[in-house]
């Protein structure tokens, strides 16, 4: 959960202080410990394939734009000639393809629940929106 504190001035207006908590969408309630093991796992597969498939398509974009660029990636970066600016480039395009493939499937879950699994769009909105979560996803139901 997060905590925040924010000073709020405007001009012609008298400074006000707002503070509240505000918790991350999905990832505290949805996938978290007091959700069944199958109901995360059908959650998270989406997210991971994605990105997954996402990182392995970059292998290729990388591995082609290294070569035009003259670095052999058969060869050990840090050996040749710009090598250390290619090892940066890498980790930071992986880590963002992924980055990327996991958000793009965490906003395909909805989209999944609503076509394939024909839920209407209030299911939906209270599900992951308003994290309002069924009491058949739950490992004890709550009061």
């Amino acid at each position: 959960m997060l905590t925040f504190s924010v000073r709020v001035a405007m001009p012609g207006l008298a400074a006000s202080n707002c503070s509240g908590n505000m918790q991350l969408p999905l990832f505290d309630r949805v996938y978290g410990p007091t959700i069944k093991l199958h109901v995360r796992l059908a959650l998270m597969t989406l997210p991971l394939t994605i990105a997954t498939a996402v990182s392995y398509a970059m292998y290729f974009v990388l591995r082609y734009v290294l070569i035009h660029v003259g670095i052999d990636p058969m060869l050990a970066l840090d050996t040749q000639p710009g090598g250390g600016l290619a090892i940066v480039a890498v980790c930071i395009v992986m880590t963002g393809g992924f980055l990327f493939g996991a958000l793009l499937g965490f906003f395909a879950n909805p989209l999944v629940c609503r076509y394939v699994l024909r839920w209407d769009n209030a299911k939906i909105r209270r599900v992951f929106f308003e994290q309002q979560i069924p009491d058949e996803w739950r490992k004890v139901p709550q009061a």
